[in-house]
């Protein structure tokens, strides 16, 4: 459906290497959910966090192929915002294109920190298939009813969580800890695995 992708985002790679983040935020939002991006969104991580973020509309840079421009933008900020809606997930342009194409490679690929990822749910839809078992990813329900009663409370708490690097450290470490648990459970299981087939 989107031909040479693979070789566009190749070559926005080569392009944009090592060089230094622009952006704190780069959101990834339907045409029909502009207007709560612009008006509610936006305003809310450029004046509370002064965070720069970045726009497909406004922000991406002029005089490359649209696909050559999405990957600058994503490659160019340090953490993602997906608005998640039915517009959104009907949307080829941004379910296939943005999301299954650019954002989760980046995933697979170990280039981007999951927790990194902010699935932002503004009205109630299925979450894509292909990240719906991703525990990784940070999940916030921003429907209007639990958005005026929670005050924000959710996505304030993941925008805060960063450092002055702009890692997420909160929700690693707590990874972190479960995973060595896990692992720690899985020896203690395979010690005593080995202990009693032998009295068997």
């Amino acid at each position: 459906m989107f031909p040479a992708i693979c070789d566009e985002r190749k070559l926005a790679d080569l392009n944009d290497q090592k060089e230094p983040y622009e952006f704190d935020y780069f959101i990834s939002n339907a045409e029909a959910d502009r207007n709560l991006v612009h008006e509610t969104l936006v305003p809310f991580l450029e004046q509370k966090y002064r965070a720069k973020v970045c726009l497909i509309d406004r922000d991406l840079p002029q005089g490359r192929t649209l696909l050559n421009a999405l990957q600058w933008g994503i490659s160019r900020s340090r953490r993602i915002i997906v608005v998640l809606s039915p517009s959104y997930i009907e949307d080829n342009f941004c379910n296939k294109m943005q999301l299954e194409h650019l954002i989760l490679p980046d995933l697979y690929e170990s280039t981007r920190d999951p927790m990194d990822v902010l699935l932002l749910m503004i009205q109630q839809c299925k979450i894509p298939q292909a990240i719906r078992w991703n525990l990784d990813i940070e999940h916030i329900d921003w429907t209007p009813d639990v958005r005026e009663r929670t005050n924000w409370n959710h996505l304030q708490r993941w925008a805060s969580q960063m450092d002055t690097h702009g890692h997420n450290t909160i929700w690693r470490d707590i990874c972190l800890v479960q995973r060595n648990l896990l692992g720690f459970m899985f020896v203690c299981w395979l010690v005593g695995f080995i202990v009693v087939v032998p009295s068997i």
